[in-house]
């Protein structure tokens, strides 16, 4: 045991050591067993990963949770962001008396930075404060090396908690949304019983509701999964959010008729999403051009 813990330090170590494009490589080779090729990326996690290593600039700004409630305001309306009770760059008493009972707290800077607070007498301060200033301290660029959250000023939101469940958020419906050639193809991704113990499930579905096997863990029997009434709306919505990129993920929480927007990412897993096989990652690197980034990154090195 003390020799693989070893192991596992020397590599953390070595690997935080690398640069941003050699750490994708051999991460991505430990992930598939290849080696990507980023100069001429095919498929899928291949161009995540030149993307991550290469971003432009809208792609910070609309990494940022706070940031990225302007663009929705205007792209779809404000009836569709959660409610905001405060953003801020650390948590103060103050804050804390001033928020209600019952509210998210969210760190604005990468994945990961939740907290479902259900009774705040049930938390002290310094608790909060503890967890919020380790979110806040934490370089996110650094997991996976996506470069596009390394421009993003860590601060704090705090928005409604919703639904009724006190451990259970609402199910999270992530709309893949590729664009090539002016033609768009989306592919659905439910999250159902995030934070519950023993983990969350996914199912994929195509727009019409049927299953689509994609990543490694997801469930074989989706008749359970319901389609929520605001379900078509919401593939509508994710169409107009992803207007203008050749990809990007649009997430949204569906409660029955009502909608609201969760975040947008452009590299998922940090280009290392468990696909269930190459074929796989092919095929989802067909749906999608990355040319014209790949030509604003060569104007940019000129």
């Amino acid at each position: 045991m003390r020799s693989v813990s070893w192991r596992q330090a020397l590599t953390r170590c070595v690997m935080a050591r690398l640069s941003d494009r050699h750490f994708t490589m051999l991460r991505h080779r430990r992930a598939f067993g290849v080696l990507p090729d980023l100069s001429n990326p095919k498929t899928f996690s291949e161009k995540i990963g030149y993307r991550k290593l290469h971003p432009t600039p809208s792609m910070s700004v609309l990494s940022d949770k706070i940031a990225v409630r302007d663009y929705v305001r205007e792209r779809i309306g404000e009836q569709y962001l959660i409610p905001c009770y405060a953003t801020a760059d650390e948590l103060t008493p103050e804050l804390l008396k001033a928020l209600p009972d019952r509210f998210v707290m969210k760190g604005n800077h990468g994945s990961g930075y939740n907290l479902l607070v259900e009774d705040k007498s049930d938390w002290t301060f310094p608790e909060l404060y503890d967890i919020s200033r380790n979110w806040l301290d934490d370089d996110f660029s650094r997991v996976n090396r996506e470069t596009q959250y390394r421009a993003i000023k860590p601060r704090l939101l705090f928005e409604e908690r919703l639904g009724s469940d006190p451990v259970i958020p609402p199910s999270d419906y992530k709309f893949h949304c590729f664009r090539r050639n002016g033609e768009l193809t989306v592919i659905v991704q439910i999250m159902v019983g995030r934070f519950q113990e023993g983990g969350h499930q996914r199912v994929c579905l195509t727009p019409d509701w049927q299953p689509v096997r994609v990543e490694t863990r997801e469930i074989e029997d989706v008749s359970t999964v319901e389609k929520p009434a605001g379900f078509d709306r919401a593939l509508a919505l994710s169409e107009q959010l992803s207007e203008g990129f050749d990809y990007v993920r649009v997430d949204f929480y569906i409660l029955d008729d009502e909608i609201y927007f969760g975040e947008l990412t452009f590299t998922p897993g940090g280009g290392f999403m468990e696909l269930i096989d190459r074929q796989v990652d092919h095929y989802l690197g067909s749906l999608f051009s990355i040319d014209r980034e790949m030509a604003r990154a060569r104007q940019v090195a000129l």
